[in-house]
């Protein structure tokens, strides 16, 4: 797994980006350009996500821990299953929705597509 530990992006053009399934750990990325960048299954914790452009970004199956998406631009194509934000209730809708998944309780479809629009909203 490719770490990046400490990183600082500052105003980095990074459009189409492949970060997937790295762990991304106390990085910011500060009016970054991430447009169509792929994120899925990675590890994003205590990073910084301030003034970026995350368009069409694919962050499937990814579960930030204490990490900002402040100010960040995020659109229709862009590809979300989880809570990005880092409040005590969108803890508890990614404990949820990784529980869901992790047992595959299919029966439980509904629901966990509800839990993602609580998460947009």
């Amino acid at each position: 797994m490719v770490s990046y530990w400490k990183f600082f992006f500052n105003d980095t053009h990074m459009e189409g980006s492949n970060f997937v399934g790295t762990n991304v750990h106390e990085t910011k990325f500060i009016k970054s350009n991430l447009q169509n960048s792929d994120f899925r299954n990675s590890k994003i914790s205590y990073s910084t996500f301030l003034d970026s452009d995350l368009s069409g970004t694919n962050f499937i199956d990814v579960y930030p821990i204490e990490t900002s998406f402040e100010n960040v631009i995020i659109t229709k194509e862009s590809k979300i299953n989880t809570c990005l934000e880092h409040d005590l209730s969108s803890k508890i809708l990614n404990k949820i929705l990784r529980e869901i998944r992790s047992n595959n309780f299919n029966f439980l479809n509904i629901f966990e597509k509800s839990i993602i629009q609580l998460c947009l909203i």
